[in-house]
């Protein structure tokens, strides 16, 4: 097999495209992987943890996020639009540039401050509902000697109360962490929230000779 030289400059742009996608996309199944690596070689004691994890839910968590935030841009998009051309004076034709030249800037900075912190909030939901969607899906295919079943049901609306909650210590109060020796004050506030929403069922047994004996 022979390597041929590309001579046709505007092939490099599709190839470098082509290899980043490429590694996006591997993104989810490599994650996977990793997920079940660390499971499977953590111990509680002498029970080992086990997790059949499948790369194709990862995909589909990984869609759903995109699918959202493709979903959350438009409405975004839309709203910004509407609101310039109401500004205006209700014509669509003032938001072409070669049409309406000079757009005032009171009539942008609303806007752009109003889309700003949209996208920061918006943001925040992808993340909780992310972690939320990743999180249970790992737990609730974990288990302990094949005996204790672990479940999470974190919620998207959970995660993000914490995070958001979290954001506004930090824009707000940034050295209230550091008072009480915290290195970031986003630490303080539901920090025992997943913990809170993870469970385990089963029994676990100790003979006397200490190894576990682990029963359902």
């Amino acid at each position: 097999m022979y390597l041929t030289r590309v001579d046709d400059d505007s092939l490099y742009p599709i190839v470098i495209a082509a290899a980043f996608l490429g590694f996006y996309l591997m993104i989810p199944y490599i994650q996977a992987l990793f997920a079940r690596y660390r499971i499977n070689y953590s111990h509680y004691g002498q029970g080992g943890f086990a997790a059949e994890l499948s790369a194709g839910i990862y995909y589909l968590i990984y869609l759903k996020f995109l699918l959202w935030g493709l979903v959350g841009g438009i409405l975004i998009a839309i709203s910004g639009s509407v609101y310039l051309i109401a500004v205006l004076g209700g014509d669509p034709m003032s938001l072409n540039l070669e049409h309406n030249p000079e757009i005032p800037l009171g009539a942008v900075m609303p806007l752009t401050v109003f889309i700003y912190i949209v996208l920061i909030v918006f943001m925040i939901f992808l993340r909780a509902f992310f972690q939320s969607r990743l999180r249970n899906y790992v737990f609730g295919k974990t288990e302990l000697d094949e005996v204790v079943a672990l479940r999470s049901n974190a919620s998207t609306g959970g995660l993000f109360k914490v995070y958001f909650i979290n954001l506004l210590l930090v824009v707000f109060f940034p050295g209230f962490g550091n008072t009480l020796g915290k290195g970031a004050p986003g630490a303080l506030y539901g920090k025992p929230y997943p913990s809170d929403r993870t469970r385990g069922f089963g029994t676990i047994r100790y003979r006397a000779t200490g190894r576990a004996d682990l029963a359902g």
